[in-house]
């Protein structure tokens, strides 16, 4: 089986956030802070329907800094499914 993904710098808005396992976040300031001194360093995943993945954490942080797009890396939903798929 093949990975299939894509880097893409995509709308905040357009990323659907669903029901999330982890409800609190933390410490979303001092996130917010080291993304806005060193930049994002890592891409928040979503699927090919746009649905969050991985970076709850991070996409919160952004959005209180007032970003509008954001780095993430796209990849197929039959990837994510598959029981070979490890997080």
């Amino acid at each position: 089986m093949s990975i299939k993904y894509e880097l893409k710098i995509v709308y905040i808005s357009e990323i659907r956030e669903g029901e999330r396992i982890r409800q609190n976040l933390g410490d979303i300031e001092s996130l917010s802070k080291s993304i806005s001194e060193l930049g994002l360093m890592y891409p928040i995943l979503i699927t090919s329907n746009y649905d969050l993945v991985d970076g709850g954490r991070r996409l919160a942080a952004v959005r209180l800094l007032g970003w509008t797009k954001v780095s993430v890396i796209i990849m197929s939903t039959e990837i994510l499914e598959s029981e070979t798929y490890e997080q």
